[in-house]
């Protein structure tokens, strides 16, 4: 579990900061982010964070089992999410169980009381009275994903990042509550395949638009990845015949090769993120930590169980070999340039 996460710090995330710190850089400096290079420094920072912050969560519980102690899971696959809802019931898991203790059951609960008392209308599982929902569900929800925001950092783009977090949230609860069943649903009333994908596709687009503002230094940085995304400064890439992305400017001119090494560096990072089971689905049999997750290890549909099963870690040579790979890997990795994202907060 400790190589795991070091692998995925020191030779994933790093790999792909190297393309997008550059493009964040390049936009903040006033020049216009394309459409190819908003686009490629917008999802790539997701994966860059999400293999940082997992990999350390990673290391951290694979260090405490070295003495006897289980730490409660902290990522579960949250880019494979197919809600919003859901995606924060799989990313920074902590901190999402802490402010839901402490910060939003009081409040609800506190508002849930206030109504009863008054004998207004409540919070019901379908169909609740619009009031009772904006007060007991939609407040309570919004504050505390902009507390959220304020506890990664006091600006205005960490505000505004839990402030679109709290949106997403409550539109999802919207359609949870006064949205249309689904025609086609499994036993456990969930959509069908198209409906998932549908689900995921739009989770990962909120997701990948809000990571610009938790990334971008300033409101005008991110405003300018955000209209390059939606393609105000042009498609292309500025600088060459294919255009540059960005990573390695020398007066905004870089190399075709460039941009390939980062969007092959990107897909290669996508696929592991959505087709693969993480490390903890990978031990889950030796239960690496508190509350091992018990979904499926992978996104429905994309891979056949025959292709699964050796992805659970076992105790054979081939195995031990792999890890001595990715340990000899990431330890001349740690030699090289790192991005330590969590200075600020």
């Amino acid at each position: 579990l400790f190589c795991f996460g070091l692998f995925k710090k020191v030779v994933l995330a790093d790999g792909m900061a190297e393309h997008v710190t550059p493009v964040f850089a390049y936009a903040a400096s006033g020049a216009e982010a394309t459409f190819l290079q908003s686009w490629l420094a917008a999802v790539g920072f997701t994966l860059q964070i999400y293999f940082d912050f997992s990999g350390y969560s990673d290391m951290a519980c694979g260090a405490a089992l070295f003495f006897g102690i289980r730490l409660p899971i902290n990522f579960d696959s949250p880019l494979k999410a197919t809600s919003i809802i859901d995606f924060w019931l799989r990313w920074h898991i902590t901190l999402t169980r802490f402010l839901t203790a402490y910060v939003y059951n009081p409040m609800a609960l506190a508002l849930t009381r206030a109504r009863a008392a008054r004998r207004q209308p409540m919070l019901r599982a379908r169909d609740s009275h619009p009031l009772a929902f904006l007060h007991v569900l939609a407040f309570p929800t919004i504050t505390t994903m902009l507390i959220s925001g304020l506890w990664h950092g006091a600006g205005y783009t960490f505000i505004l990042w839990g402030l679109l977090h709290g949106v997403y949230i409550v539109l999802n609860h919207l359609w949870r509550q006064y949205g249309p069943r689904p025609a086609v649903a499994g036993p456990d009333r969930e959509p069908g395949p198209v409906g998932q994908f549908a689900g995921f596709a739009l989770t990962f687009l909120a997701v990948v638009v809000a990571m610009v503002l938790f990334r971008a230094p300033d409101l005008a940085s991110a405003g300018n990845v955000l209209g390059g995304m939606a393609g105000l400064h042009g498609i292309g890439l500025p600088g060459s015949r294919f255009g540059a992305a960005a990573m390695h400017l020398v007066d905004g001119v870089v190399p075709a090769h460039a941009f390939v090494t980062a969007a092959t560096t990107l897909l290669a990072l996508l696929a592991i993120a959505l087709l693969l089971p993480n490390s903890v689905q990978i031990l889950a049999a030796y239960e690496p930590v508190l509350y091992t997750p018990k979904r499926p290890a992978e996104m429905p549909g994309v891979l056949p169980a025959a292709l699964r099963r050796p992805l659970a870690w076992r105790p054979t040579v081939a195995w031990m070999v792999l890890f001595a790979a990715i340990a000899a890997v990431s330890m001349i990795r740690l030699t090289g340039k790192s991005e330590f994202l969590y200075w600020q907060f």
